[in-house]
Parts: structure tokens; C-alpha cells; sequence
């Protein structure tokens, strides 16, 4: 697996290696291209969910704009994101992912679209189910906290100040299609993040063992000569004063 890969797929330990007061020119390159990745992700499944609704539409049980609208939003978020991400203004927060207020944005505008569409507004409910459990994924405690109540007092808005009927469309066979499809890529995405999840700890498994075999390492090097492999000085002198204690003991 490449570099790019590994990191993405081990974010928590490529921060731990660019942890420090001031990032090396490579770590600020590899927190780029993670960001690139994931972004580029997140423009992909607007798409995706553009094509949806484009059938939806074919359906006739949404105006035809509605689709492209989507697309160019969430377009408009991820270019915006990713011009923010290489002009390095990430870097200046601690959390230069931004998960709190790309979290919020994406639950602004499915929040939005369900209010603009709700005959189809399970999809976009649907969608905004994903975005937060992919954001959980890197969400410190109070990141977790702030995102959750700002979107349970979204949806309160939305079930509890409006009257908009929200639907689940399934009155014809293309309908029926597209609903399929909502909730086919939506238990494909949650696979996903699964996936991601449990490459997450695995290579935070493998990382753990490295760093104790490095650390065992370190000890016998502290102990033993490297050339003759016997005890050096130091461990010696540190056998002799267990020894004279032990003696002073008994």
C-alpha cells in the first residue's frame, strides 16, 4: 500500500508523526492530500445522489431542477473546501480537517433540499445520516457534542415548524427504483465507513506493536554493547546497586 493510501487509511497515526509545534513541508503535503481525498469523496456521493434524484424526476415526482441544484451546491462546498485546503488555511486550526463546520455545512444544505423537496426528502435524510457518521469518524468529544445538537435542533425545525410532508416516494415502478437506490447506496456507504473504521484500527494495532518492538529495542540497546553484545557499564552499574540494596536488606 502506497503512502497516500496508508495515511488515509491510518489518519490518527499520520497526526501523531506530524505532531509537533511547527509540520514538516512532507506532513503538510500528506495532510493536503488526505484532505483532497476525502473531499473528493464527498463530491462524488453529491453526484451520485444528483443522478437519484434525476430519476426521481424522470418519475415526475420532482421538478427536473432540483437534481442539478444539488449537484452544483454541493459542488460549489467541496470546490470552496478544497481552495481553502491548498491556500493552507486549514493548517491554522488544530482539527485542519474543519470536521465541525464541513459537518454543519452538508447538514445545511440536505436540511435545505428536504425542505425545498420533501416528496423525496427520506434520500436527503438518508444522506445526512451518512455525512455524520463519516465525521464521527475524526469528531473529538465536544466536535461530537456541538454537531449532534446543532442538528438535532435542525431537524426539530424542519419536523416541528413546518408542515412539509415528508415522503418516502413509492407510488410507481421508476419511484420504486429510486428509493431502492437511496437506501442501497446508503448501506453501501455505512459498509464503507465500516471498512475505513476497521482499517483505522487495525493500522493502529500494527502501529502499536512497532512502537513496543522499537521501545524493546531501545532497552537492549541501553543495556548491551552493541560490538561485544555483553552488559555496558550502565547496566552494571545499575545490577550492582540492586545487588547492595538487596544486601543491606537481608
Amino acid at each position: 500500500m502506497g503512502t497516500a493510501a496508508s495515511s488515509f487509511l491510518n489518519p490518527i497515526a499520520a497526526e501523531l508523526e506530524g505532531a509537533g509545534p511547527k509540520p514538516t513541508a512532507k506532513v503538510l503535503a500528506r495532510r493536503a492530500r488526505q484532505r483532497r481525498q476525502i473531499l473528493v469523496m464527498i463530491g462524488a456521493s453529491y453526484l451520485v445522489d444528483a443522478f437519484v434524484l434525476l430519476i426521481y424526476a424522470h418519475a415526475g415526482t420532482i421538478p427536473a431542477t432540483i437534481g442539478p441544484a444539488f449537484a452544483i451546491c454541493g459542488l460549489i462546498f467541496v470546490a470552496g473546501s478544497i481552495a481553502l485546503s491548498e491556500t493552507g488555511f486549514n493548517e491554522r486550526f488544530r482539527d485542519h480537517y474543519l470536521v465541525a463546520p464541513q459537518s454543519i455545512i452538508n447538514m445545511v444544505i440536505m436540511l435545505a433540499f428536504t425542505w425545498i423537496a420533501p416528496e423525496v426528502g427520506v434520500m436527503f435524510l438518508c444522506t445526512l445520516f451518512v455525512v455524520f457518521s463519516f465525521s464521527s469518524l475524526r469528531s473529538t468529544p465536544l466536535q461530537t457534542a456541538f454537531v449532534w445538537t446543532a442538528m438535532a435542533l435542525g431537524l426539530a425545525g424542519l419536523f416541528l415548524l413546518t408542515d412539509k410532508p415528508i415522503a418516502m416516494p413509492h407510488g410507481n415502478y421508476i419511484e420504486r427504483f429510486a428509493t431502492m437506490m437511496v437506501f442501497i447506496l446508503t448501506i453501501g456507504r455505512c459498509m464503507f465507513i465500516g471498512i475505513f473504521s476497521s482499517a483505522m484500527r487495525q493500522s493502529l494495532y500494527k502501529s502499536g506493536v512497532e512502537l513496543k518492538e522499537a521501545y524493546k529495542r531501545i532497552e537492549e540497546l541501553a543495556e548491551l554493547d552493541e560490538l561485544t553484545g555483553s552488559l555496558n557499564r550502565r547496566c552494571i552499574m545499575g545490577v550492582l546497586d540492586e545487588e547492595i540494596a538487596r544486601a543491606h536488606r537481608s
